[in-house]
Formats: structure tokens, sequence, C-alpha cells
């Protein structure tokens, strides 16, 4: 056991230390230090979208999945586009904000009133109605 007055010193070192540390890490950056980030934070974000695009490219071709809301809103409406015509001929078990489930086979997507949703089995269900969606392969 470390006797109370020989504590105390390496308190104040180690509350000094993250002190300074945190101090450090809330500093707003130097200019030279942001200069020189600009560039690659450019590359990485670019970067970053390809891998991102592939991810979801691959989405499309899977033939089994399931999405929720933030998924669907967090998409590009190129994505969200694609993603709603490759579920055309699937089979889709959608969970409405009311824990209603509805089931069908996709048939298309279109716009009603300004809301864009999907045509399951010839009912047009909003998607933002819906909660999650998840789907297959149609048994014919």
């Amino acid at each position: 056991m470390i006797p109370a007055i020989l504590a105390a010193p390496v308190v104040e070192g180690v509350l000094g230390s993250v002190a300074s540390l945190a101090s450090s890490i809330f500093a707003p950056p130097s200019a030279s230090l942001a200069a020189s980030a600009a560039p690659a934070t450019g590359s990485f974000a670019h970067s970053l979208q390809q891998v991102a695009s592939r991810a979801t490219a691959a989405l499309y071709n899977t033939p089994t999945g399931s999405m929720t809301t933030n998924d669907w809103n967090g998409m590009g409406s190129t994505d969200l586009h694609n993603w709603m015509m490759s579920l055309t001929g699937k089979q889709v078990h959608a969970v409405d904000v009311g824990g209603k489930i509805v089931s069908g086979v996709v048939q298309g997507y279109s716009t009603m009133n300004g809301s864009i949703g999907l045509n399951i089995s010839g009912h047009f269900v909003p998607l933002s109605n819906l909660n999650q969606v998840t789907w297959s392969p149609a048994i014919r």
C-alpha cells in the first residue's frame, strides 16, 4: 500500500498528464496540419465512396436480405431506385410502423401522392410506412 503522502505526487502527475492529453486532443489544429490533411481527406472520402458503392451494388445482387428504415433512408436516390428495382419478382415480408406484416411478391415500385413505395401483390405500400423489408426468391 502507498502512504497518502507519497500518493499525492503520483495522482497529480497522472491527472496532469491526462489534462495535458485532453487539451491537446481538443485544441484547434495548426494551419500547417490542416493544410496537409486536406488532400488526404479528399482521397480518403473518394475511397470510402468506392467501397460503399461496391457494398451497395453487392446488396442488389443478393437473393435474400433485409433492410430497415435507417438503411434505405441513408441511400441516395440512385441506390434506392436500384434496390427497389432489384426487389421486383422477389418474395418480401415487410413490417409496417404498427407491427403488421405485409407479405407478397414485389411487382415493382412507384410514387403515389409524393411517397415512394413497393407494389406488393397489387397493393401500394409506401416505404415511409415500413420499418423493415426482408426478401427472398419468390416461389412459383
